[in-house]
């Protein structure tokens, strides 16, 4: 595949609703899609009963939405997003995008990890997003696969 950009970004609170063995994968094609994205994360985080600091639910809101307002309705008129989350127990891993493949509308995803030596032991989720123009590519549906 070609003619797509990609990126890997590291933070919490990007990925609330997955687990080590579960990476998901979302299909964005239009902005409002992406606030409904927006607002799903933010209601999987305030599901979490702890107590936070006064302006802790807003803070991040606002981190949230910052982070994806580069994808706007001028973004969606060409393009869709292809974002795929992925935890892992460490803050010590790095992440490359090793392969895109699409067949019958299947885009299928390999990741893949270094794993140092010495590790920290704690919870980071990385975010992978892809944006592919509309016109080049018919997505239907996202695996996603991390190797190490």
């Amino acid at each position: 595949m070609e003619n797509f950009k990609a990126k890997f970004t590291r933070g919490g609170f990007f990925s609330p609703f997955m687990t080590e063995e579960d990476p998901r994968s979302f299909i964005i094609r239009s902005h409002q899609e992406m606030q409904n994205h927006v607002d799903d994360i933010m209601a999987e985080f305030r599901k979490d009963d702890a107590e936070v600091p006064k302006g802790h639910w807003e803070q991040m809101e606002a981190q949230v939405r910052e982070f994806y307002s580069e994808f706007d309705q001028d973004f969606f008129k060409k393009n869709f997003l292809v974002i795929a989350l992925v935890a892992q127990g460490s803050g010590s891993f790095r992440y490359e995008l090793d392969s895109l493949n699409l067949n019958n509308g299947v885009l299928s995803i390999e990741i893949s990890h270094n794993k140092p030596m010495i590790q920290t032991m704690d919870w980071v989720s990385t975010t992978l997003l892809l944006q592919l123009p509309s016109s080049e590519y018919a997505v239907d549906s996202v695996v996603t696969n991390v190797v190490s």
